[in-house]
């Protein structure tokens, strides 16, 4: 996709979706058109328009995927307009103003120090700004590799893997790295106790958390402060709470969930605590205590840029699960933590979580049917792979930096 020109009027709006769009997508092109000689004035200023149209593009999302397609392509127009003051820069432009913002902003304490120990100009030639292509309009809204020895090959390997939606961080590694306070992590679970003194400690824990970055389940009395205090001022909090089955206002408390149940059987570090609670997407069991904060250090594997030749590539797989697991190791080290409870849990036994994503296009890009008997299959050995990948990318880490400090005793 070649980045169109910035919107100074009107007429140009249908030239600069067109060139988003292509020209198959006509009948999209005339009722995003209509839509905006309805909504937008003729008199408002250039940036307003540009709001304006970006804004109806988004709105239009859930309506045709191809609306995705086109806010990603007026919104990384506007980034580049902002950037560059230009809409197609030039490859060593881009290069060059990567390497002078790095340094401008550590100067001002924006982004951590330690990214001037890199050879940024060795970084810069490894960009490829094509790939800002590839991002929906989410995902143009890092660094991991602080610690690492050989830094700068291990960047190089992390840009690669994210450029080309082969594995994407969770949001908050996103947005965070490379910032002085760099909160990675995506969740944070606590618990309270039957104390008025403890209650109001995590009411104030849970502002520290939501101050920088990360979600706590906890009790309907946080409601007001999740509404009031948002993460890093781009997204809303949200909260969820559970309780014991014994409580006397159980009845009163739809959403609870039982201790002596999977999630504890099943529990790998039963050992040396207990599970009493998920996060909000309930996809993270981790133990919690007095003492304890869980957290959730999270990242995907795209699974339809694992597809070639309507082949899942399983080397290509292995390696992009290889890097990403330790990428969310480093996650761990590299993470801000805004509470004592945070830090000693996560260092405790580094808990991360590697999922999946892309499942249904790799399936269309396979020629399988979603409902059938060959989608099961190829789940079945999908699962299998990731899972022994994941596991044999955390042993041969552990063999480099040794075993978390929790390990000994765990299943």
């Amino acid at each position: 996709m070649i980045a169109p020109h910035p919107i100074n009027k009107k007429k140009e709006i249908i030239d600069t979706i067109s060139q988003i769009l292509g020209t198959d997508s006509q009948t999209v092109i005339n009722t995003f058109y209509q839509e905006i000689e309805k909504s937008i004035p003729s008199d408002v200023s250039t940036n307003e328009m540009f709001k304006s149209v970006l804004l109806v593009a988004t709105s239009f999302i859930e309506k045709d995927p191809i609306y995705d397609k086109l806010a990603a392509g007026l919104l990384l127009c506007r980034i580049y307009w902002e950037v560059f003051t230009d809409t197609s820069p030039a490859k060593s432009t881009y290069q060059q103003l990567f390497v002078n913002n790095i340094k401008i902003l550590t100067k001002k304490d924006i982004l951590d120090k330690r990214l001037s120990e890199f050879d940024l100009e060795k970084l810069s030639q490894s960009l490829v700004p094509e790939r800002d292509n590839l991002f929906n309009y989410l995902g143009l809204e890092t660094l991991a590799a602080l610690n690492e020895k050989d830094k700068n090959e291990k960047a190089v390997s992390f840009y690669q893997l994210i450029s080309n939606l082969r594995f994407v961080p969770s949001t908050p590694t996103l947005f965070h790295s490379g910032l002085v306070r760099p909160q990675l992590s995506s969740c944070f679970l606590t618990t309270v106790e039957d104390d008025l003194n403890h209650i109001f400690k995590s009411l104030n824990d849970k502002a520290n958390l939501l101050k920088y970055s990360g979600l706590i389940p906890f009790l309907k009395l946080a409601n007001d402060t999740t509404g009031a205090i948002n993460r890093s001022g781009r997204r809303r909090g949200a909260s969820v709470a559970y309780l014991e089955v014994w409580h006397l206002e159980i009845e009163d408390f739809l959403d609870c969930r039982r201790n002596v149940d999977s999630c504890n059987i099943r529990s790998p570090q039963d050992h040396v605590g207990v599970v009493h609670c998920s996060n909000l997407c309930t996809e993270i069991a981790l133990n919690t205590s007095e003492k304890e904060t869980a957290v959730c250090n999270l990242g995907s594997i795209n699974l339809a840029r694992h597809v070639r030749e309507e082949k899942l590539e399983d080397n290509l797989l292995q390696e992009t699960i290889n890097i990403a697991i330790r990428m969310l190791d480093n996650v761990i080290d590299l993470n801000y933590y805004p509470t004592r409870e945070a830090e000693y849990s996560n260092f405790q036994h580094r808990p991360i979580g590697l999922g999946m994503m892309g499942f249904q296009d790799a399936l269309f890009q396979l020629n399988i049917n979603y409902n059938s008997l060959a989608a099961l299959e190829f789940t079945d050995n999908l699962t299998e792979k990731f899972s022994y990948y994941a596991i044999l990318a955390s042993c041969q880490l552990a063999e480099e930096r040794g075993t978390y400090s929790s390990y000994q005793g765990s299943k």
